[in-house]
């Protein structure tokens, strides 16, 4: 059962990041989003919910896990009600999601939860609370804390930043730790404000928007994209056009009523075709008959299984015909870019540039790339935040490229800054779109 529970905790520390930020007259909770299907509803995918009018909770993990335990509290609140006639407290709550945590840890024919929880609230005396659990059953009170991805930087962060604040001041200090390792979006970010005497309340588009500027994110992205599309505007497009794909799925080869490997393999193919343009095709060819081919890999955090897996064998793939990969030390696509130039065994072709120095980064990366050989640290940017730190470092990565290759979604601010970058620059630049 100890196993099981690791492999829970795994879930969790695999899970969408959410952090929880307690003032001295709210509690701020704000979480990551993943991307959503185009048809689907996102305001039906949830990682806030909830337990009672005073009382509400973030997960990271696994969300059909956290949907019972979130049912499964919600009828202890009311029956707390019904019983005692009158409301739970933030601690009596938590004491019983944990302990439903903790039966599970030691009964036979079933598993632990892959869930660890965020839970806040006031408890009768009107003071804010903030409480932890993990797959274990085990629970904490703090006065901020961060679970699922990248959760260690961010908690770090914290204890750096963190002081006893109150209204708006406490929403800014969640939004400065979540767009230390998520891109400022407001289809990326989801933030609950809990007030004494008040439900959660979720902050709108615009209001989102508005901390994100405030906190000095989303505002510089935004001027400086729209600073290149001026300058790219002045330029031959037709001479380095941006090529826009969308990755094939295995729900594609499943409608398509084929082999899903086989398909993506073909599809693949059919996507890495350069367009039917004689300048983009004459310099296409140029780079690939140079020696070395160095091309620059960026990418998206937020990545499904399949699409990693395509990515390593694309990355795989160029190694091998003797192209020399440069990508970042980040998980998702920078990770898989490195997984699939490691299985090359020609570890002289893979550069790895870090936005900060090895110790900042998140020790799932740091296991990875002690395989690496080349890697190249800017532990001058330790002390500015990651999303700067990560822009210093994409344009290290295009100034030793002639190439790059893009994995991005279509609000993916930072990375389409660096697309439009590389393009004044007369690189190649190759865009995937995942949504």
């Amino acid at each position: 059962m100890v196993v099981q529970v690791e492999y829970a905790l795994e879930a969790v520390r695999k899970g969408s990041l959410a952090i929880g930020v307690r003032g001295t007259d709210c509690v701020v909770l704000a979480v990551e989003k993943k991307a959503v299907a185009k048809l689907q509803v996102s305001q039906t995918v949830r990682k806030i919910a909830r337990i009672d009018d005073h009382i509400c909770l973030a997960f990271a993990g696994l969300t059909a896990d956290a949907r019972v335990l979130i049912n499964r509290a919600r009828t202890e609140a009311q029956s707390h009600r019904l019983t005692l006639d009158e409301p739970a407290s933030v601690e009596y709550m938590t004491k019983y999601i944990a302990g439903v945590q903790q039966k599970y840890t030691q009964s036979g024919g079933v598993r632990p939860f892959g869930i660890s929880m965020l839970i806040v609230g006031f408890d009768q005396e009107g003071k804010p609370a903030l409480y932890q659990t993990d797959p274990s059953g085990t629970y904490s009170a703090w006065k901020a804390n961060a679970i699922g991805r990248n959760s260690k930087s961010v908690r770090e962060y914290m204890e750096k930043n963190y002081k006893e604040t109150s209204g708006n001041d406490t929403v800014k200090l969640a939004l400065k730790a979540l767009t230390e390792v998520v891109e400022g979006s407001t289809s990326n970010i989801e933030v609950a404000v809990i007030e004494a005497g008040c439900g959660p309340r979720f902050l709108t588009d615009e209001e989102l928007t508005r901390g994100v500027s405030s906190v000095g994110r989303l505002g510089n992205d935004r001027r400086r994209i729209v600073k290149h599309r001026q300058r790219c505007a002045a330029m031959n497009d037709d001479r380095i056009p941006i090529v826009n794909k969308e990755l094939p799925t295995q729900g594609d080869a499943m409608v398509a009523g084929v082999d899903p490997i086989d398909y993506i393999n073909q599809q693949l193919q059919d996507i890495l075709k350069p367009p039917d343009t004689e300048d983009y095709l004459a310099e296409f060819l140029a780079i690939q008959n140079e020696h070395p081919k160095n091309i620059g890999f960026f990418g998206t955090r937020n990545m499904g299984f399949m699409h990693q897996q395509l990515i390593e064998v694309l990355s795989y793939a160029m190694v091998l015909t003797g192209n020399h990969i440069f990508t970042s030390g980040a998980t998702g696509t920078n990770a898989a870019v490195i997984r699939g130039a490691l299985r090359a065994e020609n570890p002289d072709l893979l550069t790895v540039v870090l936005p900060q120095s090895f110790s900042c980064q998140p020790q799932e990366s740091q296991e990875l790339l002690q395989n690496v050989q080349n890697i190249i640290e800017m532990p001058e940017n330790d002390d500015i935040s990651l999303m700067e730190a990560s822009r210093i470092c994409n344009r290290d990565i295009i100034s030793r490229v002639q190439q790059i290759i893009c994995f991005a979604f279509h609000d993916s601010n930072l990375l389409l800054e660096t697309c439009r970058e590389a393009h004044a620059e007369t690189k190649i630049v190759t865009l995937f779109y995942l949504d």
